[in-house]
């Protein structure tokens, strides 16, 4: 069985509606992204010599329907994706150096499934942001862009029935897609099958 290392609990107001998580390993810091029902972001950080750091709000968006983040060890910057109602999709982004900076990367993009989750993740072989985004529709979308490229959409080319996903998830180089029947559905990520 394996051992917790470390245990700690945090309180934030309101009701849980998804988290996030990433490392940066410039500091050596864990974070969790908690979005609560009133569409506001929480950031904590903790490493393994110290205690978590409180609960901070950082951005608040309205219809926020489900979140992702990352971190982008070439340009040092931490990026949160969030995704509203009306489909559009946002990177929040910062580092210890600059402050809180927003962006709207696509405006176009169906309105992501409730609950239902995204991805993020970095690509370190080719140095791009990765936004996985589920519509309502239960269409797969791959968002990229990296500071020298504009972002991209690219449709995956499996699909899934949005019926029976429960979650989605991601790390370099998969997918994943988790189904209601509790059937975990493992994608190696290869850039030349979308688009």
């Amino acid at each position: 069985m394996t051992k917790v290392h470390q245990s700690w609990q945090s309180r934030v107001p309101g009701k849980i509606h998804g988290i996030a998580n990433y490392y940066t390993d410039l500091d050596g810091m864990q974070h969790v992204i908690v979005a609560t029902s009133d569409g506001s972001l929480h950031e904590m950080h903790w490493n393994q010599t110290g205690k978590v750091s409180a609960p901070t709000i950082f951005q608040r968006f309205d219809k926020l329907t489900s979140l992702a983040g990352l971190y982008a060890p070439d340009e040092n910057f931490q990026h949160v994706f969030a995704t509203t109602g009306e489909g559009n999709l946002f990177d929040v982004f910062f580092n210890r150096s600059q402050s809180l900076q927003t962006r709207t990367l696509l405006t176009q993009l169906p309105a992501a499934g409730k609950n239902i989750g995204m991805a993020g993740f970095y690509s370190s072989n080719d140095k791009i942001c990765h936004a996985i985004v589920l519509s309502k529709e239960g269409k797969l979308y791959d968002v990229t862009f990296s500071k020298r490229q504009i972002p991209v959409v690219n449709e995956f080319p499996i699909q899934f029935d949005l019926q029976n996903i429960a979650s989605l998830a991601g790390f370099f180089p998969h997918v994943m897609a988790i189904f209601m029947t509790s059937t975990i559905r493992f994608k190696r990520y290869f850039p030349i099958l979308l688009g």
